[in-house]
């Protein structure tokens, strides 16, 4: 599977997700620009048996990340922008945008990004991917008793969001590279905020502009926050597909199987003693020998790596579906004893 570089907005022209942020004022200052085709999503023993053999993933609920901050840690960011640079716009445009934040994990703002004619609450699922197929960092999630028991799927981008945008759901998939900088996030607020400023120029005694790029400052804010991550995580070079789901039909989601049976999307499982919600994403790229998500798994760095590499090997071989040919990688990084 080769790589080239692909810009956000070509992901958008999709027969399903064509209109999800079309012509807005936002969407001109994107949140990242190009990247390569593949990702990896790192996980467990018991999670690559699960996504293999479902064939679906899963999208935790946004509030339960790994950073108790997630999404509200967008409000140092505009604070600070705001304190830098309030002398260089006019006074009432200042005030108009000044107070606004993220305070909660859950709003109706991509309704409107979204092009809905009624404003829903959405709730955010996340789905984490490295840009690095093989980090120590993130190896280390998956240690136990010293050794490292995690294992890595190579994931392809096009194929993943053509799957998962989904009108009939109302669930929306947007792909992003996380951003981990101050310096950078300053600079998207800075160019995002230029661009209204602009628009707001030209029409500074319309009150129905006004409400326009209240609407859009507020979209760009919390789109942009699910991207905004603390600096100390930098290490996992992440990428993240975020899932919008209307918040009133969390319970009435599902997909259709290739036998025609439905699967319920939103479920919880245990971790550290917390019921964690997530959505189930279906993965319908792998049969018949079609391999569109994914040609690779990594395997953490072990001793035993050839007993691990024919395990994966038995169990693609039990599936009901095939693989038409794998590379299961053996990683780079010595065992430590």
């Amino acid at each position: 599977m080769g790589k080239y570089r692909i810009e956000l907005s070509e992901l958008h022209k999709k027969k399903l997700g064509k209109y999800t942020l079309r012509d807005k004022i936002a969407y001109t200052i994107q949140i990242t620009s190009g990247y390569d085709t593949d990702v990896f999503h790192y996980t467990s023993p018991e999670g690559v048996m699960g996504i293999l053999g479902n064939r679906e993933i899963f999208f935790t609920d946004a509030q339960f990340l790994n950073d108790y901050q997630e999404r509200l840690s967008i409000n140092d960011e505009l604070r600070c922008f705001w304190q830098s640079h309030c002398r260089e716009y006019d006074k009432n445009f200042y005030h108009l945008f000044k107070g606004m934040s993220v305070d909660t994990y859950e709003d109706n703002e991509f309704a409107y990004i979204d092009g809905m004619e009624i404003e829903e609450t959405h709730r955010y699922f996340v789905l984490s991917a490295s840009m690095n197929k093989d980090s120590l960092s993130m190896w280390k999630y998956y240690a136990k008793n010293g050794n490292y028991n995690g294992y890595n799927i190579g994931v392809f981008i096009p194929a993943l969001v053509d799957e998962w945008i989904d009108r009939r759901t109302n669930v929306a998939v947007e792909p992003g590279l996380v951003i981990y900088s101050s310096n950078e996030k300053q600079a998207k607020i800075h160019d995002f905020i230029e661009e209204l400023y602009d628009m707001w120029s030209k029409y500074k005694e319309s009150a129905l502009m006004n409400e326009k790029l209240v609407k859009e400052y507020k979209a760009w804010i919390a789109y942009a926050s699910l991207f905004f991550k603390n600096a100390c995580f930098a290490s996992e070079e992440e990428m993240r597909f975020v899932a919008a789901v209307p918040k009133s039909k969390l319970n009435e989601i599902n997909y259709e199987k290739e036998d025609g049976t439905k699967r319920k999307m939103y479920d919880f499982r245990i971790s550290n003693g917390v019921l964690i919600p997530f959505i189930r994403m279906p993965l319908f790229g792998w049969s018949d020998g079609e391999n569109l998500i994914t040609s690779r798994i990594g395997i953490a760095p072990c001793a035993n790596f050839d007993l691990k590499k024919e395990g994966i090997i038995h169990f693609v071989q039990s599936l009901e579906y095939k693989f038409d040919q794998i590379n299961i990688v053996e990683s780079e990084i010595p065992v430590r004893f």
